[in-house]
């Protein structure tokens, strides 16, 4: 049986990752950015424009977040565009990408690190509540 670790490096494996500086480079790339932090971690700051749904959610919310001009086709448009998602370490951003893979989405990358990285690079970040 594999431990927490290293079932994140096995999934790691089988996913997109991105890093935070390729990220920066490329964040209009990507028209939806999710934060699959849980409420109490998020210390009021995220990366810009990102939605913040909790890792257990995800799935079940993904279509109320397509934007304005997708929602008469959601499952396309999510199977189109790109998707960022991160999480505070990169883990739990990587475990929710390998899910919306197995559901069908073909763009969608973990950035790696998380946060955490994203924040040392001293990367713009927002309030939460904007």
């Amino acid at each position: 049986m594999l431990n927490f670790p290293e079932y994140v490096a096995k999934i790691k494996k089988e996913i997109k990752e991105i890093d935070t500086t390729t990220a920066q480079d490329l964040l209009t790339e990507f028209p939806l950015i999710i934060d699959v932090r849980e409420h109490g971690e998020h210390h009021n700051r995220r990366i810009p424009n990102a939605k913040c749904i909790p890792r257990g959610m995800v799935e079940a919310q993904l279509f109320s977040c397509v934007p304005e001009a997708g929602k008469s086709n959601p499952g396309q448009w999510l199977t189109k565009n790109k998707i960022l998602l991160y999480c505070q370490s990169g883990a739990r951003s990587a475990l929710t990408v390998n899910s919306l893979k197995d559901m069908g989405l073909v763009h969608v990358y973990s950035l790696s690190g998380g946060m955490k990285a994203w924040e040392d690079k001293g990367f713009e970040t927002e309030p939460c509540n904007k």
